[in-house]
């Protein structure tokens, strides 16, 4: 219920035509999250995900011996760790970078599984997921851009820089084609 209520302060607040397969999978959205998120916080393979794997979450310290620490983790939870990927991919790397490493990075994620154990856990099955973490990541956009008391400036942030990044992947990846599956499974 508060998708449908967030809707139309987030296109009011995005200030800009969203591209019309996004627009339409952003309204939709709504109906098919609970099911995508018991989809990927219950069913195994299950590890820690950190649920806010932001580049703004992470503090780089080059002159110690702590090259990297990931902090802000009162979203912790279990559910499946490319969760985290798509988190990362779709909010804090261009367009351009991803493309050229999303696919090598799920094939690495799905090996490491494999290597520790994991079983029954293919690639395809990371990119499915991967997808709906995506469209998520749509959600928590809209929700963000549409609820939170940001000044203006962090609006413009959250829709000037943020956005696009999300809208490219899931464009890319045509998550509105797997939420448009979702709900005809319902």
């Amino acid at each position: 219920r508060a998708h449908e209520k967030w809707w139309p302060v987030f296109v009011r607040r995005s200030g800009r035509g969203l591209p019309a397969d996004v627009a339409r999978t952003g309204q939709l959205l709504g109906t098919a999250r609970g099911g995508i998120l018991r989809h990927l916080f219950s069913d195994e393979p299950i590890a820690l995900v950190h649920g806010d794997f932001t580049a703004g979450n992470l503090m780089f310290g080059w002159a110690t011996e702590t090259p990297l620490a990931v902090v802000d983790w009162q979203f912790l939870k279990p559910g499946r760790g490319v969760w985290d990927v798509a988190c990362f991919l779709a909010t804090g790397v261009l367009p351009t970078v991803r493309r050229a490493i999303e696919a090598e990075l799920l094939r690495d994620y799905v090996r490491i599984l494999s290597d520790h154990g994991v079983g029954g856990y293919s690639v395809a099955d990371a990119m499915h997921d991967y997808r709906l973490s995506l469209l998520n990541r749509l959600g928590t956009a809209i929700s963000t851009i549409a609820a939170m008391p940001f000044s203006e400036h962090l609006q413009r942030l959250q829709v000037e820089e943020v956005l696009p990044l999300v809208v490219a992947a899931v464009q890319d990846h045509d998550c509105g084609a797997l939420l448009d599956g979702e709900l005809r499974r319902r």
